[in-house]
């Protein structure tokens, strides 16, 4: 049967009280599969789903906490002290999560290779900032930088992992183009018998209708020039290239896009939020939290703007010297 109220047989309860549970459900089992996902992969040192997760939980409920510790200071008592004392305690239980989720979790096996290379220990903060790479900064402006300063690379960004990858997409790329092109020779050679012989039978009509050598000779030194051209055409596989550099680097090629996409979403919002600030001063009935919020969102649009576009530059980057790594392996393997 229906699910009415307790005041009235007639009310219905309001939808919220079923959608908040299941809301609420679904997010910590997603929560949880995560941590399954971050528990098996291979040496990771933290989560950046997880830390997300506990920064947008913990913005969330600073709107709630602040609401019961006003309401609790302006009555002077706690009405609800049951829903008081558990949403304070899972509120502080959240913070702490948050910060621990910012630590990198590094096993003993891992710390010899973050010595040599300081990035595959860094957290999630420390990637978005560069803030690992602050020791080769200062080491650099204390003293000249010599090669043995230099920090050993990631796997996958070596020359022998780079040229591997690649070398297999070359290989299939390039059995297609071969395919491919056993297919158009095939079509040419039979194009090529028709011209043929439609030239002969065309010769065979002139002749019996008498015309003259030098239409003769035009012909022939038109015929010569074809087949010059048609020599000439490219008599190797082609397109093979393009095709293998995709999707050897199709990854860092999407997430450097996507990047770029957030950055200009962004640049469409600071201009929105200057708008809304402009119409808070315009009407003194408004509320002063109202002109905190668009001042913080400003500030926090700026910064990830910038974030965003620096993730965009690294993976440019990152991007040329990987391409130019596998060409330069390919041509002088």
């Amino acid at each position: 049967g229906e699910d009415f109220g307790p005041h009235s047989s007639s009310e219905r309860n309001s939808p919220v009280y079923y959608t908040n549970p299941v809301l609420f459900a679904v997010t910590w089992i997603l929560m949880l599969l995560c941590q399954e996902a971050v528990r098996r992969r291979e040496r990771a040192v933290d989560s950046t789903t997880l830390f997300l997760f506990w920064l947008l939980l913990v913005l969330c409920d600073i709107f709630p906490f602040q609401t019961l510790l006003r309401q609790a200071l302006s009555l002077g008592e706690v009405r609800d002290i049951p829903r008081f004392s558990l949403f304070n305690i899972s509120f502080g239980l959240e913070v702490i999560a948050l910060i621990l989720s910012a630590v990198a979790d590094i096993s003993r096996e891992d710390q010899e290779l973050i010595k040599k290379n300081p990035e595959a220990g860094a957290a999630f903060i420390s990637r978005i900032t560069f803030n690992w790479f602050n020791s080769m900064v200062i080491k650099g402006f204390k003293q000249p930088l010599v090669q043995e300063d230099m920090w050993e690379l990631n796997e996958v960004e070596t020359t022998a992992h780079i040229s591997e990858s690649f070398q297999q997409h070359v290989r299939s790329e390039l059995g297609k183009a071969r395919v491919r092109f056993q297919k158009t020779l095939k079509k040419r050679v039979v194009k090529n018998a028709l011209q043929e012989e439609t030239s002969q039978t065309g010769f065979t009509n002139s002749m019996s209708k008498g015309v003259s050598q030098d239409v003769l000779m035009m012909e022939d030194k038109k015929k010569n020039k074809d087949e010059k051209k048609k020599k000439e055409e490219k008599s190797y596989p082609s397109g093979w290239l393009i095709m293998s550099i995709y999707k050897t680097f199709k990854w860092i090629l999407i997430e450097s896009a996507f990047f770029k996409l957030l950055q200009d979403l962004l640049a469409f919002v600071s201009p929105q939020l200057l708008k809304m600030m402009i119409s808070f001063t315009q009407k003194p009935s408004s509320y002063d939290w109202e002109g905190y919020l668009y001042a913080v969102l400003l500030l926090v649009v700026a910064l990830l703007q910038s974030l965003f576009l620096q993730q965009y530059f690294q993976r440019c980057f990152v991007l040329g010297m990987k391409v130019r790594t596998a060409i330069m392996a390919a041509v002088y393997k």
